[in-house]
């Protein structure tokens, strides 16, 4: 029986209902590519508003939707770039970063998501403004090697640091919260850094824009944010981690932090589950009386599955025993603890068995 199409209205435009039978791979292809390899922007618009379509209509293939949307995006910051509009190929650019991280985060086994952003990579890297392109390539990379590979099996020994994200002012600031900053000047640091990225999830999770809700500042070189700060030019400074040089300088000034109501790590969290909820004690930075609360990622020591439990036992002994000396080699150091290494892990049974074993004796794991 031939199958009836149904219009429905998306976007303005009307779109035909898709045969479940069409992947959407197949369904955005041609237009996605009339796009990308003959300009022609009438089927590539159709190929954007195709992909909205199946983002609304198939869950089961998000991530690889998602993936198509930062590869559009990639092509529309090609496209300012080749125009000399840099402000608006610097958020198609993020834009595009931030789609293929979601995709990742959708489906982390999808092979789908690397072969679409390493091709998107391999094809725009070299047209995107040139202090992109050393990390599109890399990007490209990574993804093809991502490709087949199975989800790692290794784990924990122990969390080492957290990533927070949260602002830096000056003392004499009126802000006492991110709400307070809307509308004003604000250091997001260098478009490559992975910082930045972070602010532009946690300004999303918050339903904000980053390029319409504050006075955007991106800087040529990380150490020039605190200089802005000092002197004005910019309400705060956004980074992250303990031990990050730009907000020492900043705290050493005698500023001081802006981080999350509880009330926007859980809306945050809701939106972007890879970030956590994390809380930078007092002390951390040189004046920082107070605990600061916010959200961010862990980094990890990790180990492979076969690793002999007594080892895995003997490494998170010593991790603990050594902790006063590592914290005298690097500030980070204050946060490698079994205590953070519990409260980080995913779940109890990612940490290997030996390193339970030492946590139980202490304690901190039951």
């Amino acid at each position: 029986m031939q199958r009836i199409l149904v219009a429905l209205a998306f976007g303005g435009v009307l779109l035909a209902e898709v045969d479940p039978r069409l992947s959407v791979n197949t369904y955005v292809r041609e237009d996605i590519f009339a796009g990308f390899m003959a300009n022609d922007m009438t089927r590539f618009a159709q190929g954007e508003r195709k992909l909205e379509q199946m983002l609304a209509e198939r869950p089961s293939e998000r991530s690889t939707t998602l993936a198509w949307q930062a590869g559009a995006a990639m092509f529309r910051a090609v496209l300012a770039n080749k125009d000399h509009n840099e402000k608006e190929c610097a958020n198609y650019y993020e834009k595009a970063l931030a789609l293929f991280a979601e995709a990742r985060t959708a489906n982390p086994r999808d092979g789908g998501v690397y072969a679409i952003s390493g091709g998107v990579m391999v094809l725009f890297a070299d047209k995107l403004p040139e202090q992109y392109r050393a990390a599109s390539w890399n990007t490209a990379y990574e993804a093809f090697q991502a490709i087949g590979q199975p989800k790692t099996t290794a784990l924990i020994i122990q969390a080492i640091y957290s990533n927070p994200g949260m602002f830096a002012v000056r003392g004499d600031s009126p802000a006492r919260s991110l709400r307070d900053l809307i509308g004003k000047p604000i250091a997001w640091g260098t478009r490559a850094s992975g910082l930045t990225l972070l602010g532009r999830y946690v300004t999303d999770g918050l339903g904000l824009d980053r390029e319409k809700d504050f006075q955007p500042h991106y800087l040529e070189k990380a150490g020039d944010g605190p200089l802005m700060v000092a002197d004005g030019r910019v309400a705060a400074l956004w980074g992250g981690g303990i031990g990050w040089p730009g907000f020492t300088a900043v705290m050493q000034a005698g500023g001081r932090f802006i981080g999350l109501t509880a009330d926007e790590i859980a809306k945050v969290s809701a939106k972007h589950n890879f970030l956590k909820p994390i809380t930078v004690p007092a002390g951390a930075y040189p004046g920082q009386k107070e605990a600061v609360n916010s959200v961010g990622s862990w980094c990890y020591i990790l180990a492979r599955t076969d690793l002999p439990d007594d080892i895995a036992y003997r490494l998170a002994k010593a991790l603990h025993n050594g902790h006063a000396a590592l914290v005298k080699r690097v500030d980070q150091g204050r946060e490698t603890t079994p205590q953070n290494t519990v409260m980080a892990a995913p779940s109890p049974g990612q940490i290997h068995s030996g390193a339970q074993k030492y946590l139980r004796e202490i304690g901190v794991l039951k």
